[in-house]
């Protein structure tokens, strides 16, 4: 229900109060709010894609997420360029990490370490439109063809296995 998802508008309007005095809240049942949720998802996406079609041998990492973070405020600008006071772009910096590292691993702009054939490649990163967050990740295997070629056979095992998991987990979510 639209009311297990209302969000505070106080990060958009700095002080989440209405005229009342009142927080104001804002939901899932307002057009305006599900418009800002596509915008925003519509950046991620592509965010995600750029990111994931860098992903290649010797490609740095700081870069990769440098390369994410400059797509996400590049694009989030243009949306309501002419409202000042709307807030807009990275909601989570892009973070790309690599095989036994868990995940939200973003260095140092000076951390030279690049990826190599073969390296699980996890890509995470988040945008907001008004406060309203959307995040998403993948994780691919560097160097390795739409087709599946180079992934090693304990590499596909492993992502099968998290698809499957995800799949259970989703099966799982009800409303409300």
């Amino acid at each position: 229900s639209a009311d297990k998802h209302r969000i505070s508008s106080n990060m958009a309007s700095g002080s989440g109060f209405g005229p009342e005095g009142e927080e104001e809240v804002r939901d899932l049942s307002e057009p305006v709010v599900v418009e800002q949720y596509k915008m925003a998802s519509t950046i991620v996406n592509n965010a995600l894609a750029q990111v994931r079609a860098a992903c290649v041998p010797g490609a740095v990492i700081a870069e990769l997420c440098q390369l994410g973070d400059r797509f996400i405020a590049e694009e989030s600008a243009k949306i309501y360029a002419s409202q000042k006071k709307k807030l807009r772009g990275i909601a989570f910096p892009t973070c790309v990490s690599v095989n036994s590292t868990l995940g939200h691993f973003s260095p140092s702009a000076t951390d030279a370490t690049a990826l190599n054939a073969g390296d699980l490649v996890k890509i995470d990163l988040g945008v907001h439109v008004d406060g309203f967050p959307v995040v998403a990740a993948q994780t691919i295997v560097c160097g390795a063809s739409e087709s599946g070629e180079g992934v090693s056979d304990r590499q596909a095992d492993l992502l099968a296995a998290v698809d499957a998991a995800a799949e259970a987990v989703l099966r799982l979510c009800e409303a409300g």
